[in-house]
């Protein structure tokens, strides 16, 4: 088995096989409040919330994965950043608990694996959306070499993670799921965009 950070591995085998060569990035994102409000959809918040999401912050840390998928021939490498399976579980056992405090973390693990990519990709800061590429074969053997599936629906098996083009190559034209987004339909029944609302 080779080692690939700390939380995850990858068969030998597999990454001969690939078409992708698999480089780890070691993300280091800073809480951004202002992140965390646009997706909350709130601006203000109590000093017990932000303390409690300071701690569970820094907790996930170390759940937090970053890979870059560099083509071995050819253009057009991807970011993928996820975050794994503990926090995953926490958000849920916190949802039991209280729908309130769980919908604070859903957002804060939002922010998180939002934030590592756009730490990685400045670009998408600015535009506000990270577009994701059609799933080719290719592509769903490297998630698979990662210890992730793709779905039936277009979608991978972990529930807080962003795949997105490394440079940045545009916005919602490019991405698999701009027929499915909620977010481009809202655009296309109002005449509205995340970069120009008025």
């Amino acid at each position: 088995m080779a080692r690939l950070g700390r939380h995850y591995c990858i068969k030998e085998t597999d990454v001969t096989d690939l078409a992708f060569d698999i480089k780890e990035i070691q993300p280091e994102p800073e809480f951004d409040l202002w992140l965390y409000a646009e997706i909350a959809g709130e601006t203000r918040f109590a000093d017990a919330l932000m303390h409690a999401l300071e701690e569970s912050w820094n907790r996930w840390k170390d759940h937090l994965k970053a890979v870059r998928l560099v083509r071995k021939q050819g253009k057009g490498d991807f970011l993928v950043v996820w975050l794994e399976e503990p926090v995953e579980a926490e958000v849920e056992a916190k949802w039991d608990e209280s729908p309130t405090d769980g919908l604070s973390l859903h957002n804060l693990a939002v922010t998180m694996v939002m934030g590592a990519a756009r730490a990685a990709i400045p670009e998408l800061e600015e535009n506000k959306c990270a577009p994701m590429p059609k799933p080719t074969g290719s592509i769903q053997d490297a998630f698979e070499a990662l210890g992730m599936e793709w779905n039936s629906d277009g979608t991978i098996d972990r529930k807080y993670a962003v795949f997105t083009f490394m440079p940045y190559k545009g916005g919602c034209e490019i991405c698999f799921l701009e027929e499915d987004c909620p977010s481009s339909k809202m655009e296309k029944k109002w005449g509205r965009n995340r970069k120009n609302p008025s």
